[in-house]
């Protein structure tokens, strides 16, 4: 919460944080379901 406070980051940049993070843990859960040792690995 203190690097909102300093940052101040705009609506698209909270955009793309939350953009970036859905697709990472969508392809890491996928990821996980077809191999768990890969994404252990990751």
């Amino acid at each position: 919460m203190t690097f909102m406070e300093v940052a101040k980051p705009k609506w698209y940049e909270r955009a793309l944080v939350f953009t970036v993070q859905g697709v990472f843990f969508n392809a890491y859960f996928a990821t996980y379901l077809l191999s768990p040792k890969l994404a252990h690995r990751i």
